[in-house]
């Protein structure tokens, strides 16, 4: 029959055309973005995975941690490695608002450990990044000892497309099968977020850690809390107990290095920083006033 004959090359002419369409050219944003996201959802995520994504990202790697972040409230290990890994995000200078708000709930989080990475990430938030030559780690009481996380800390901008594609995320290609054009990606740095150093400037005055709460204080100190001083000439304070005096040790050096460096004071004992502290002391903020007309609250109607 006519139509018999006509069958088969109508079906090798459909198949022919089929076989030289190209393939869809491959969204390298879309890819990478959903490989991230899925890598977020993960209940124990793998943060190097993560740092490679953010380093094709960018400032793009923060939204997703943020809209992520309800889903980790009952999972200690995962909010443990976001906050770890927003601080990392930080250092490099992918940073924004946003991300300082997320972090300062974190300080009543019930994990001193997640707060002390919120910590860290606020503290990268605002700092300028390239004033860290002779910036040192608050636990580390080496008096000489100094490290700059914004370079050892550093994501792998120069090769992150060639990473990603190791991973199996949709990366362009050659015929060959070798990642086209760039190994990497650039980003310029965020400016800093002033509003993470008032979080840290609160922060201390609520810490219930007790080794946290000197942490948080050497933070503030630096960035120019002096009432955080407070805390940090009363670590200094030396008590009956020898137990306790050497286990001390090395938190008193993190706040006796912290107050010299703030102040310009060159002082060693406690009696010393007190009598400062009670010369530098800030007075005390003047009680509000009620508006004219209305009855203080201290005073009953």
């Amino acid at each position: 029959m006519p139509y018999q004959r006509l069958r088969v090359p109508l079906l090798a002419l459909i198949v022919a055309a089929s076989c030289g369409k190209k393939a869809p050219p491959i969204s390298e944003p879309k890819a990478v973005l959903d490989s991230y996201e899925a890598a977020l959802f993960l209940p124990d995520p793998d943060i190097n995975v993560l740092l490679i994504h953010a380093a094709w990202l960018g400032p793009d790697a923060i939204p997703p941690v943020i809209k992520i972040w309800p889903s980790a409230s009952l999972n200690d290990q995962k909010r443990l490695k976001l906050t770890r890994f927003l601080e990392i995000l930080a250092w490099n200078g992918i940073r924004s608002l946003d991300s300082v708000k997320l972090l300062a709930g974190m300080s009543r989080d019930r994990l001193p450990y997640v707060r002390k990475n919120a910590v860290g990430a606020l503290f990268a938030s605002g700092i300028d990044l390239e004033k860290l030559e002779r910036y040192w780690d608050p636990q580390d009481a080496t008096p000489d000892r100094t490290s700059n996380p914004h370079k050892s800390l550093r994501l792998p901008f120069e090769n992150c497309r060639d990473l990603l594609a190791r991973q199996g995320v949709a990366i362009a290609r050659d015929p060959g099968g070798a990642v086209t054009g760039d190994p990497g990606r650039t980003h310029a740095s965020q400016p800093p977020i002033p509003e993470a150093f008032g979080v840290i400037h609160r922060w201390w005055t609520a810490e219930s850690d007790p080794s946290l709460r000197v942490i948080v204080a050497i933070d503030a100190v630096r960035t120019g809390s002096l009432n955080a001083c407070e805390p940090l000439i009363a670590i200094l304070r030396p008590v009956d107990d020898p137990k306790k005096n050497a286990a001390l040790e090395n938190v008193r050096a993190c706040a006796l290095r912290a107050l010299r460096e703030s102040s310009g004071q060159q002082l060693t004992s406690w009696e010393q920083w007190d009598a400062w502290w009670q010369k530098n002391r800030p007075p005390l903020p003047a009680p509000k006033r009620p508006p004219e007309g209305q009855p203080s609250p201290l005073k009953p109607r």
